[in-house]
């Protein structure tokens, strides 16, 4: 069964692929303002918002008024109303959200769920152009040259590349931990 995916056209994630926020969390280090880009990227869905509120109350991390309104009201706020709000919450502010820490979180996800696509290098080849065709992901996208002696079957040359995959995600995660 292939994971269901947005309709909707976004910038950094053509195949429209949601990440729940419980693995996202647990991938990589989350701030208001990488909220905010996934949720206009439908990468998460709106209800993060109170995942994530709960997190930084728990956490005594951030102006609790803000969290509990976001938390009492995120579902009938606006798009720019919770872009506001995420705003106020960012200590912070960056001109742009760290795109490779949704490449990263879009390729482990893919990976870890791999059986739920019919072809997870393609989706991983999405992921690659939304994100500007990164050098370091190139090792395991079919179209690209490879340094490597030619396999003789497509097989033997897409357990190669899904080998690559794994050791990218590994190591992408081991990084995005030291991070948080």
């Amino acid at each position: 069964m292939e994971f269901q995916t947005s309709n909707g056209h976004y910038a950094y994630n053509t195949y429209g692929i949601t990440v729940p926020y419980s693995f996202a969390k647990n991938y990589i280090p989350i701030c208001p303002a990488d909220i905010k880009f996934a949720i206009h990227q439908g990468i998460f869905c709106k209800e993060v918002v109170e995942d994530y509120a709960l997190d930084m109350l728990e956490q005594n991390s951030g102006d609790a008024d803000i969290l509990v309104d976001l938390i009492l009201n995120y579902c009938n706020m606006s798009l720019e109303e919770l872009d506001s709000t995420l705003d106020i919450l960012q200590s912070v502010q960056y001109k742009e959200t760290a795109h490779m820490k949704f490449c990263d979180l879009l390729l482990a996800w893919v990976y870890q769920n791999q059986n739920s696509y019919s072809d997870p290098l393609l989706v991983a080849e999405f992921i690659y152009e939304d994100f500007d065709a990164p050098k370091e992901v190139s090792g395991f996208i079919r179209y690209m040259p490879t340094q490597d002696s030619v396999p003789e079957s497509k097989e033997l040359c897409e357990q190669r590349m899904m080998e690559r995959w794994e050791e990218y995600v590994r190591s992408r995660m081991a990084y995005w931990k030291k991070q948080m």
